[in-house]
């Protein structure tokens, strides 16, 4: 049996582009099956390993840890340790929550595994050349393994890597007067097994290849006004 189908082209055409848009909806209905995004394509919330402010959606993984604190909510979220004085919270411009860390040295109760890489980044304003600034990481006796940006009356502006009291590592910064009254970036970076540097808004200031810390550490930072402090790595330590 011959079965023959005659259509015109012109009706060939319209049944094409009638598959075609169907196709295409029943593509959209199924890339968004949970529900149509605000954006174009995922939004945050629809795609999974991506970490939120609230903590939730974060890969269950430990690598690429990272935290931030901008003290909006305080200064009891990652139980902030103080030595001595009460921190005092503020705001400023568009700074809605400052931690004025005056008179005071402020330590988070978390340890850093030194066998990592990390990145700790501290925005704040030095509050004043005739009083000491430190920020950095300290091991628990705050005197060896640590890993800082220095001054007082006593030191000059200085980046600071020390293991023991006979494995120490200095390079001066010149005057501190540039980073006095002003917003800035502090970063301490461990950069391989050897290798810590230090950045000043982006810009290295100092590379240390000894004196590398081989104990945890925990982030430390005195007389400064912080809008937010950071970390990244690939593992922590208690």
């Amino acid at each position: 049996m011959k079965i023959e189908v005659n259509v015109e082209k012109k009706y060939a055409f319209l049944i094409l582009g009638a598959l075609l848009i169907i196709g295409a909806v029943v593509i959209g209905v199924a890339y968004n099956s949970g529900g149509p995004p605000s954006v174009v394509g995922h939004s945050a919330d629809e795609i999974e390993g991506v970490c939120k402010s609230d903590g939730t959606g974060c890969p269950n993984n430990e690598a690429n840890i990272l935290f931030s604190d901008d003290f909006i909510s305080g200064v009891s979220e990652f139980n902030w340790q103080y030595g001595s004085g009460n921190p005092i919270l503020t705001t400023s411009g568009n700074h809605p929550g400052i931690l004025d860390a005056a008179a005071t040295s402020i330590s988070a109760n978390l340890f850093i595994d030194p066998t990592s890489n990390f990145e700790v980044e501290l925005y704040a304003q030095i509050k004043s050349s005739t009083t000491s600034f430190l920020f950095g990481l300290q091991g628990e006796d705050t005197f060896n393994n640590i890993a800082e940006f220095q001054y007082s009356s006593a030191v000059p502006f200085r980046t600071v890597t020390r293991s023991s009291s006979s494995s120490e590592s200095i390079v001066n910064l010149g005057s501190i007067a540039p980073y006095v009254g002003s917003w800035h970036k502090f970063k301490v970076a461990k950069i391989d097994a050897n290798t810590i540097k230090f950045y000043i808004d982006g810009a290295e200031v100092a590379s240390h290849t000894t004196g590398i810390p081989t104990q945890p550490m925990r982030i430390g930072f005195r007389n400064v006004l912080v809008d937010r402090v950071g970390l990244k790595m690939s593992d922590l330590s208690r």
